[in-house]
């Protein structure tokens, strides 16, 4: 398979593929982790056919660790859950999908977890050694839920003013001044986007407040 199959092949299992600069995990594309657009990875990637491929995170977390004590603490863990892994130079990658719209990156006991603004490597990439990215499991597509062992862990470790957030329930609209990507409730943003015409602005940038919730009732007004 050619750089442009992979990545019509990860597209249709749902997930985002990126295009890497060979030997490397650098992203090719700038703002990478903003905008993603099929027509433009498969455009990159005809320039760049020797590139290496990544995978936008954020709906799809990657759990791995890079020491041999974090890699039998989530073998494991996950010995009973079928699930995509592949393995890297030092590691081997665990997907699932990310529930936490708070979610980026947190290392917990060796583990990390990256969510949101991360990318990671995929097979066929190659590493800087000469390693070659290898998936270890096949037909375990679509990407299960996260595991309640590792949720568990995850919740322990966040602020109790985020342990509820339920992804279901927000959205991460960009805002167009800032140009910056902000997590809102559902329910908030249906308010507030009404009021640009669908040029969504940030409570940070915007020149006025929106009464939500009891005060959705009260006529709002600028400050």
């Amino acid at each position: 398979m050619d750089i442009q199959e992979y990545i019509e092949a990860y597209v249709k299992l749902g997930l985002k593929p990126i295009p890497i600069r060979r030997g490397s995990k650098k992203p090719i594309q700038k703002n990478w982790n903003r905008f993603w657009s099929k027509t433009a990875v498969i455009e990159i990637s005809r320039r760049y056919p020797d590139c290496n491929l990544g995978i936008l995170l954020g709906n799809v977390i990657d759990i791995e660790s890079d020491t041999p004590e974090g890699n039998q603490l989530l073998d494991g863990l996950l010995s009973d859950v079928s699930h995509p892994v592949y393995r890297s130079l030092k590691s081997k990658h665990h997907l699932f999908v990310n529930p936490y719209a708070w979610l980026t990156r947190i290392v917990i006991k060796g583990i990390e977890f990256r969510g949101y603004k991360h990318h990671s490597v995929l097979p066929p990439s190659i590493h800087a050694s000469g390693t070659i990215y290898t998936w270890l499991t096949s037909s375990v597509f679509p990407i299960p839920p996260l595991p309640k062992v590792l949720s568990d862990m995850l919740v322990q470790q966040i602020p109790k003013r985020n342990r509820h957030k339920n992804k279901s329930e927000f959205v991460r609209p960009w805002c167009s001044v800032c140009e910056k990507k902000v997590t809102v409730r559902k329910s908030e943003y249906e308010i507030e986007i009404k009021h640009f015409d669908g040029d969504y602005q940030c409570r940070k940038c915007r020149k006025f407040k929106i009464p939500v919730g009891r005060r959705a009732k009260v006529k709002w007004a600028s400050n």
